[in-house]
Formats: C-alpha cells, sequence, structure tokens
C-alpha cells in the first residue's frame, strides 16, 4: 500500500516492511505514521455556536466528528446575548442525547468574534475548529466580512466550515 508524503510523521503506528517516508520530510523517528492513512484522531474540538441555521449544522458535524473520533466538544459562544445562551443549551442537550462529551463557554467579545474564537481553542488546545458559513455574497460580504474565513485564516488547527444548505444534516443516531 503507498502512502503519500503527507502522512509521515513523529506521531502514530509503525509503516509497513519496505516503506520509505518522502524526501520532503524529516522526522526524528522517520519509519513512523501518524494515523492510519483513513482518518485522523480529534480528542478535543470547538464548534462555534450562535442562533442561526449554519452554526446548527455546525453543531451537528461537530458531534457527528466526535462520535466518530471518540472527541470533547467545547461550544463556544462569543457574546453576552440569550440567543447565543440557548443556543448553547441546545447544542449541550443534543451532545448529552448523542453520548457525546461536551463543554460549554460564553465568553465576551474581545478584539473581534474570530480572533476570540481561536484564542479560546487554541487555549484549550482544540485539533479542530468547526464553524458555520453563512455563503454571503456581494455587498453584504463586504459590510460584514466572513467570521469563518477570518477564523480559518488565523487558526493554527484544521478549520472545518460548515455551509448552509437545504440538505438535511447527517443523522446523529
Amino acid at each position: 500500500m503507498r502512502r503519500s508524503h503527507h502522512m509521515w510523521g513523529p506521531h502514530g503506528v509503525t509503516a509497513p516492511p519496505g516503506a520509505r517516508p518522502s524526501p520532503r520530510f524529516r522526522s526524528a523517528r522517520p519509519w513512523h505514521w501518524p494515523c492510519d492513512g483513513l482518518t485522523r484522531v480529534y480528542r478535543k474540538i470547538t464548534a462555534a455556536v450562535d442562533e442561526t441555521d449554519s452554526a446548527g449544522r455546525a453543531v451537528r458535524e461537530a458531534i457527528a466528528l466526535a462520535r466518530a473520533t471518540g472527541a470533547e466538544i467545547l461550544f463556544l459562544h462569543v457574546g453576552g446575548d440569550m440567543a447565543g445562551e440557548d443556543a448553547l443549551g441546545w447544542a449541550a442537550a443534543l451532545a448529552r442525547q448523542s453520548r457525546v462529551k461536551a463543554r460549554t463557554a460564553r465568553v465576551a467579545n474581545a478584539g473581534g468574534v474570530a480572533a476570540t474564537i481561536v484564542r479560546e481553542a487554541d487555549h484549550w488546545g482544540s485539533d479542530l475548529i468547526v464553524v458555520g458559513r453563512h455563503n454571503r455574497r456581494g455587498v453584504e460580504r463586504l459590510l460584514l466580512g466572513s467570521v469563518a474565513e477570518a477564523v480559518a485564516r488565523a487558526a493554527d488547527v484544521p478549520v472545518l466550515l460548515v455551509y448552509r444548505g437545504t440538505l438535511d444534516p447527517a443523522p446523529l443516531h
């Protein structure tokens, strides 16, 4: 089984006999695979939560990933409105129903929503950030900006952008 160069790394399982690492990757343990090549294991996932449909889809995706990988989720709301508190309660209840370990946090907006999300995810030690994207276009996007894109640019960990759409989210059971 051939593996691509990005699969080599210092963490994981031992490579099969005869496998050679890519010359582009230098590691103290060059004969070590970071994962099985099929899935990435997330231990801590931060999911940004608000009252929008795209954030609801992001919560469902985060829960599905957490169930698949055994991760813990931090549901994070930036701001102090009651709608955000309701959204956090809904996300926590959905996680409990799905038997996923989850925490909730509401933090003040200090330095912008995207910067706050990235800072809190980094502080918690997240392996992945899940954010809903609103699909704004034209003048609306220019004026309001995209928090999801700003998170993706600023984060040091992978960011999953979940788009608002007409399809039903993946089943949780």
